[in-house]
């Protein structure tokens, strides 16, 4: 890939040299100190204004395009959906250039680049452009049409108007909605054709709404797997921020459909996103109570010990919110329950001074020989580059949980000869305890190879006794194969009930009617539990159709709540001795 600045053998045109020394913006870098640097002149039509702009290669195009919405915002409207533009040149119509990619995977020509900063439009590239014709179909009366033919998912009718020429980047001006993002919010039945005919019409998928969401964070906030799912196919990014710089993760964490942040995980989304108040995606987990999105960040290794701005963990946020099964998985999983916050409160404590008394207890009795790291490797998508895995392997090594890789990653036996990751995870028979004296040594000798729409199941490998291909479950109770895939063992003695009944889809599915009780046994792929019933019968079912029942609440001992009232009134004095003091302090100051 050719460089920006380096490896040319032609003199620097003067004029880029002139514009680029009298930019206020140019700093001059030793060339020791430029390396994966490069200057771009960035045009701004509209304005009909150009600077030359310094950028890092490593960084993302939306890094980029901050720092051009700092130095020109004040006079944009609508910024945040203005983009990078590469003009056509050698027979090669022009493009926007994708957010979540990094700058040198565009090559430019000559020493100093040249792209444009304009609002995104429809690329026109195999059209005869009409340019009277054009400004006839965009008219406010055919622009309302279309929002509403996407609106009642009229395809025939979408399809007509972008064949004619209309533009689908632009924001309704009664809803705030672009039609790619309308789209999202449409039924799962409907969805998918809507968005593949918009998209195959030019519109921009990481374009934003009033709200400054793209539609794959539309997606996540209406909980629309089947939009996220066809967003993703098309080539949609699932890094795309918002105006607050969060991304579609941070939002699906807290919906009820866990299958859109896994989703959105097995295709390598960044894990570590803060708002304001530095709350990450696994804080807000917890304070909605998603025990499943939370299972899921942690074994895509979220860090379970991460603060906010208050000093707060995860696990304090489930103290305070009385979310005690996601406190549950956090203390199983390794959470450090000694932190303290900047109140210099543990997560016990801040449970008693909140009053959940309950899971102070929980909390208070809970042994470190009862933790259980995950030891299965996660699995991707292998459509996304592994530049954006490595990053997330940073943060998965970062996680308390990382005990469960038992070796380098780095290790060749990792990456395939042509440097392509390989996909791990448990095979479906193969998590057991072994006779270790630690309750940390759980079984991983069985991980299997291929992405997660691979079919069949391969053999064992006497050259990698502990990397055995990935299996499906055996058979069915019919003695079909099942096509379910096992991601991970679930908590133990966790029990749900039936609310909404199954009938079997596929082989090896579970048959539920309302009411049955049901022991999950292992959390599968697109939202699915594998689980055995009160009868022995065992299969699959999904989460969405079950609700866990807490037993253990009804198994408290008498004589730890009279412990719990004691220390209530104790941290309950001292909190008051703490403000009593502060407000003494500042009067002091104020005189």
């Amino acid at each position: 890939m050719p460089s920006f600045r380096d490896d040319y053998d032609f003199p620097m045109d003067m004029e880029d040299v002139d514009l680029m020394m009298n930019s206020s913006d140019y700093i001059p870098i030793p060339d020791q100190e430029n390396v994966g640097t490069a200057y771009i002149r960035i045009s701004l039509p509209e304005l009909n204004v150009q600077k030359c702009l310094q950028f890092q290669l490593g960084e993302s195009i939306w890094h980029a395009k901050q720092q051009i919405l700092a130095s020109f915002g004040a006079d944009l409207r609508d910024g945040y959906n203005y983009g990078l533009y590469y003009p056509p040149q050698n027979g090669k119509a022009g493009k926007f250039l994708d957010e979540e990619r990094l700058l040198r995977e565009y090559p430019l020509t000559g020493p100093i680049g040249y792209l444009e900063f304009k609002f995104k439009r429809r690329v026109y590239r195999s059209m005869e452009l009409n340019t009277r014709k054009l400004k006839q179909i965009h008219t406010k009366a055919n622009l309302k049409q279309f929002m509403d033919a996407v609106k009642h998912a009229n395809k025939e009718k979408v399809d007509k108007y972008v064949t004619k020429g209309l533009d689908p980047n632009y924001v309704d001006i009664d809803s705030g909605e672009s039609p790619l993002t309308l789209s999202c919010t449409l039924s799962p039945e409907k969805c998918r054709s809507m968005i593949i005919t918009l998209v195959s019409g030019g519109a921009h998928m990481d374009f934003r709404n009033r709200h400054g969401f793209t539609p794959i964070h539309k997606s996540a906030l209406t909980s629309n797997s089947e939009a996220i799912k066809t967003l993703l196919d098309l080539g949609a990014s699932p890094n795309y921020k918002d105006l607050r710089y969060l991304t579609p993760l941070y939002y699906a964490v807290t919906r009820d459909d866990p299958v859109c942040s896994e989703m959105l995980l097995n295709e390598r989304a960044v894990i570590g996103t803060t708002d304001e108040q530095g709350w990450f995606e696994i804080h807000q987990a917890c304070r909605s109570g998603k025990v499943q999105a939370l299972e899921h960040l942690i074994y895509y290794g979220a860090d379970m010990d991460v603060q906010n701005a208050s000093g707060n963990t995860p696990l304090h946020v489930c103290a305070v919110t009385n979310q005690e099964s996601c406190a549950r998985v956090l203390l199983f999983r390794g959470a450090n329950k000694v932190i303290v916050n900047l109140n210099n409160q543990t997560p016990y404590e801040a449970a008693i001074i909140a009053g959940n008394l309950e899971l102070a207890e929980i909390i208070k009795g809970h042994s470190s020989a009862e933790i259980v790291p995950f030891r299965e490797i996660p699995q991707y998508s292998n459509r996304r580059k592994l530049i954006n895995y490595t990053a997330n392997f940073r943060t998965l090594a970062k996680c308390r949980s990382e005990t469960r890789l038992n070796l380098s990653m780095m290790d060749s036996r990792f990456f395939d000869p042509d440097g392509s990751f390989r996909q791990y995870s448990t095979s479906s028979d193969c998590y057991s305890v072994t006779n270790s004296d630690s309750p940390r040594s759980m079984s991983s000798s069985s991980i299997y190879s291929g992405p997660a729409n691979n079919g069949g199941s391969g053999s064992s490998s006497n050259a990698h006794p502990h990397h055995h291909p990935h299996q499906r479950q055996k058979q069915s109770q019919h003695g079909k194969p099942c096509s379910r895939r096992r991601l991970y063992a679930a908590l133990p003695n966790r029990v749900f009930i039936c609310t909404k009944k199954f009938k079997p889809t596929e082989p090896g599915d579970l048959k539920l009617k309302k009411g049955d009780l049901v022991k999950v046994l292992h959390v599968g792929e697109h939202g699915y539990y594998e689980g055995r019933r009160e009868t022995g019968e065992e299969g699959w079912f999904p989460c969405s159709t079950v609700e866990e029942i807490n037993l253990n609440s009804r198994r408290r001992r008498a004589c730890s709540v009279g412990d719990l009232d004691s220390d209530t009134e104790y941290f309950q004095r001292q909190t008051i001795k703490q403000h009593t003091s502060l407000n003494h302090m500042e009067r002091s100051f104020v005189r």
